[in-house]
């Protein structure tokens, strides 16, 4: 599950994409950001693993047009 949140500590994200396939080296999903503000949005992967395990991965991005 692709999610965006606002600011370095999102108090609430929203679903980008999700998908219930194997991704490799492929595309994850398309954030369209032209309806959003200037300023600074966490982005984060989450995933679940073949053995059930959920990981997550975050990144700080900057939105500037």
């Amino acid at each position: 599950m692709l999610e965006v949140g606002a600011g370095s500590s999102p108090a609430e994200w929203r679903v980008i994409t999700s998908n219930t396939f194997s991704v490799q080296n492929g595309l994850l999903g398309v954030w369209a950001t032209s309806d959003l503000p200037n300023g600074e949005y966490m982005v984060r992967l989450r995933v679940t693993a073949m053995d059930g395990q959920e990981l997550s991965a975050s990144q700080l991005v900057q939105v500037r047009r």
